[in-house]
């Protein structure tokens, strides 16, 4: 009861025991409220909520572990991979917005292209048009 924080002093005083029995009146005595606080106690266990307050025991001065902090050369820092990480997450996401830019640009580009492409077809058939006309103005001109 101490390692989960539900009890107090030497455990004669249950922590909650007034609140438990408020919910109890409240609710009839009934074991539904029982049940949830089980299942609740039940959580915190299998989801690891539990407090690690009291959750050592003595040994002896042979067998105690030394109080120097833990080194280990051999391990491997993540720090630096999460950073990392997030640095090339970054630079993807950047390229994808800059291709996804790109792209609409080309496609606004190629409509620009092609109304450009059908004015000029318009005005190149107005010219001939014109053309025609010219020529056979002269032609009546000379005859």
């Amino acid at each position: 009861m101490h390692e989960l924080n539900m009890a107090h002093g030497d455990c004669s005083a249950l922590v909650g025991k007034d609140e438990f029995e408020e919910q109890c009146q409240r609710h009839g005595h009934g074991k539904q409220v029982t049940k949830s606080a089980k299942a609740v106690a039940q959580v915190m266990l299998l989801a690891g909520l539990e407090s690690n307050g009291v959750a050592g025991m003595v040994l002896d001065d042979e067998v105690q572990c030394p109080v120097e902090p833990n080194v280990n050369n051999n391990s491997v820092e993540t720090g630096g991979a999460v950073a990392w990480q997030f640095f090339f997450f970054f630079m993807v996401l950047g390229l994808l917005v800059f291709l996804w830019r790109s792209f609409r640009m080309a496609k606004d580009a190629f409509g620009s292209l092609e109304h450009l492409c059908t004015q000029h077809a318009i005005l190149d058939s107005a010219y001939n048009q014109l053309q025609n006309r010219y020529e056979d103005l002269k032609k009546q001109h000379e005859e």
